[in-house]
């Protein structure tokens, strides 16, 4: 501290020497410095599991110039991924409780994370919870219906090693190709209008699933 100033580096000052020290006019762009008020006073982020999903509980005391909670999931703690948007309620100084349920959850380990998002853009992003599942196998598409060209293998454990072979409806063989870890695949030939079956084979699990193509 110099000169009346307390010296945070980077470039950053704040005015005032001891003991009249303030933060409010610092000078510089130090997160220790920064006035933004919080977006969310959040009360609690908790989990619970049921037959065959996630549910996820949390609310606030008050929230301030708020726009939206983005709720992300991993199978890791480490990659995280869209899963849900939740709105908020802007500005107010009562409590507000929120859910969200997670249908298609991992087997295993399940990581939540959220972010409060106020209309400036603002961003706060609270501790991970996680939460283990213990259901069954299972095997899905998406979207349904699919444009023809693309579609997005969606599972619940670890896929690799299965292959994944798609019906018409007449039960011939129109492509098929590796599940490896799921994700987005283009098909090697559009597909015309219809219903279609998937067909995931492995050796420890197998399930067909119809979806439709509509251009």
């Amino acid at each position: 501290m110099s000169g009346g100033t307390l010296d945070l580096g980077s470039g950053t000052t704040c005015p005032g020497g001891c003991p009249n020290l303030t933060f409010n006019n610092c000078i510089g762009n130090t997160a220790f410095c920064s006035a933004h008020v919080l977006p969310v006073t959040l009360l609690f982020f908790t989990l619970m599991e049921k037959e065959s999903s996630i549910n996820l509980n949390w609310a606030t005391a008050s929230e301030i110039n708020f726009d939206y909670f983005d709720l992300q999931k991993s199978s890791d703690g480490l990659n995280f991924n869209f899963l849900g948007q939740i709105n908020g309620n802007g500005t107010t100084n009562e409590r507000h409780d929120y859910s969200f349920e997670d249908s298609f959850p991992f087997i295993g380990k399940n990581y939540y994370r959220l972010t409060s998002v106020d209309f400036d853009n603002y961003r706060e992003t609270f501790n991970v919870i996680v939460k283990e599942y213990s259901g069954e196998k299972d095997f899905k598409l998406s979207p349904n219906p699919s444009d023809g060209q693309t579609i997005t293998l969606n599972f619940n454990f670890d896929s690799m090693g299965g292959q994944v072979v798609i019906y018409d409806n007449m039960g011939s063989v129109v492509d098929s190709f590796q599940a490896n870890e799921g994700g987005r695949v283009s098909f090697t030939n559009t597909l015309k209008d219809g219903i279609y079956f998937a067909k995931y084979s492995a050796p420890s699990f197998t399930k067909a699933t119809r979806f439709l193509v509509k251009r």
